[in-house]
């Protein structure tokens, strides 16, 4: 069975206003796990919290900020104009080659975190 088939007739049933659909799409990303352990990682990485450097650490966390804006607007932007180039099977070829790719990532990490390969400079 085809996932997408179902995905894309209850889409057309519902149709929401640009600021609901907005919205809804800015707190779904930003619910995702994958981001909020990246704005963990980053921020701990580069150690904004400076004493007496208030303007520095305001820099810092407006650029991740602005930063993960742009790449969220550029992304939808990007989907919005190939989303009708694919039909139901381009899309299912695309699901599944990503899925393989995140797999295989996957177990590359866990192999390199099993065997401690991954050596920290300090």
């Amino acid at each position: 069975s085809n996932p997408t088939k179902n995905i894309h007739q209850s889409n057309k049933a519902q149709k929401g206003t640009l600021v609901h659909n907005g919205i809804t799409a800015f707190l779904v990303t930003l619910s995702n796990p994958l981001i909020i352990f990246l704005f963990i990682f980053l921020y701990a990485q580069f150690a904004f919290v400076v004493p007496n450097r208030p303007i520095e650490m305001s820099v810092g966390y407006l650029s991740i900020v602005l930063g993960a804006m742009l790449w969220w607007f550029g992304l939808t932007w990007l989907i919005d104009k190939v989303r009708g180039k694919f039909d139901n099977t381009g899309i299912l070829l695309i699901n599944r080659v990503v899925g393989c790719i995140v797999v295989i990532f996957s177990i590359i990490m866990l192999l390199g975190t099993v065997f401690n390969l991954y050596k920290l400079p300090y």
